[in-house]
């Protein structure tokens, strides 16, 4: 049902309201349908939802996380944070946290090594790291 009503938003000639594809974002994510996930978080943007919003914040972590499940996952993860920056979310703990863990989980200690001291560096400093190995 939920798959109908995302196609029937995409080809009907209608508003649907922000708050709506943010629910509609939240499902699609939790359910392994990362792309079409995606496509209406950015639909809700163009719609008016504010990306400093919980619920926007929370559906990108989400994203972020889920990308990991996908062939090239770090690569996504970079990839949407770029597109995320564009359109005006910016980076917080949480969401850098995300970044590194997936990094650590690619094998790529660089990444999360850079998104680490990048941190620092804008003067946010983690509560907590807990990392395995040297950073």
């Amino acid at each position: 049902q939920m798959i109908e009503l995302h196609h029937t938003i995409k080809v009907g000639d209608f508003r649907v309201h922000a708050n709506t594809l943010m629910h509609l974002t939240s499902y699609f994510a939790k359910h392994d349908r990362f792309h079409q996930a995606l496509d209406i978080l950015l639909d809700a943007h163009r719609s008016g939802a504010s990306v400093q919003s919980y619920q926007f914040r929370s559906n990108c972590s989400t994203l972020l996380r889920k990308s990991m499940s996908l062939p090239g996952g770090l690569r996504i993860c970079l990839r949407i944070v770029d597109n995320l920056a564009k359109i005006g979310v910016l980076l917080n703990v949480r969401l850098c946290n995300i970044i590194i863990l997936n990094a650590i989980e690619a094998g790529d200690v660089k990444t999360a090594r850079d998104v680490y001291r990048s941190l620092l560096e804008n003067g946010v400093k983690p509560k907590v790291l807990i990392c395995r190995g040297p950073l």
